[in-house]
């Protein structure tokens, strides 16, 4: 079979000389390959790129909480914070008071006790402790508040009646409301070896189902 006649110099009909083009490409060199393959690539460059996952972000399913939940919950948490903040402030300065809260005085003189001295109730309308007789006299410094004291002493109704044979010392740190508020008034003005009888309003007792109380109180100890 013959080939189709062409137009001269059609390379479709005829070699090309070595050198002749074909469009933008030089044919029957061997750069061929290099220049096809570099247009393939060219053109897999332009595809888009695929979103690599990060393997560490989580992804969350969770709904969002709106914006006015999210603005309570922040103010209730911030109102809890600055409620325990205040207790802690004022319990610090109420430690800090205690501790440092200098020995209160007596009423007298630092003499020794006798029998008659009265020690000043501390609370307006309520009358002074009559001290009822005097057994021994300390010496040494007064007690005062925040101590720690060890007392020996006997409990009895204002007529006499024993309701509490106190057969153990009582310790307690004295201000600190571990004992009656009469003992933290009276314990407070006693030195190391003071010993006697008194009469406790009931206001710094046990109140009006008790009324006044006599005590035997000696103070043995503080520190």
């Amino acid at each position: 079979m013959e080939p189709t006649p062409g137009i001269a110099g059609s390379p479709l009909n005829s070699k090309p000389p070595s050198g002749q083009t074909l469009g933008m490409l030089k044919l029957n060199t061997p750069g061929l390959a290099a220049a096809l393959a570099a247009t393939l690539i060219g053109f897999s460059s332009c595809t888009t790129p695929a979103v690599e996952s990060d393997p560490i972000a989580p992804v969350s399913t969770a709904r969002a909480l709106p914006d006015e939940v999210r603005a309570e919950i922040d103010a209730n948490e911030k109102a809890a914070v600055a409620d325990l903040e205040r207790i802690a402030q004022e319990h610090s300065a109420e430690m800090a008071r205690v501790k440092e809260e200098p020995a209160a005085p007596s009423v007298k003189a630092m003499g020794p006790w006798i029998a008659g001295d009265q020690i000043d109730s501390g609370r307006p309308g309520v009358k002074p402790i009559d001290i009822l007789e005097v057994h021994a006299n300390g010496s040494g410094d007064l007690c005062g508040s925040g101590k720690t004291a060890t007392v020996r002493y006997v409990a009895m109704t204002s007529d006499g009646k024993v309701i509490d044979p106190g057969t153990r010392p009582f310790t307690f740190r004295v201000g600190a409301g571990g004992a009656i508020a009469g003992w933290d008034v009276v314990v407070a003005k006693m030195r190391v070896g003071d010993s006697f009888t008194l009469i406790l309003p009931q206001e710094l007792a046990y109140g009006p189902s008790k009324g006044d109380l006599k005590f035997d109180m000696e103070l043995l100890s503080f520190k």
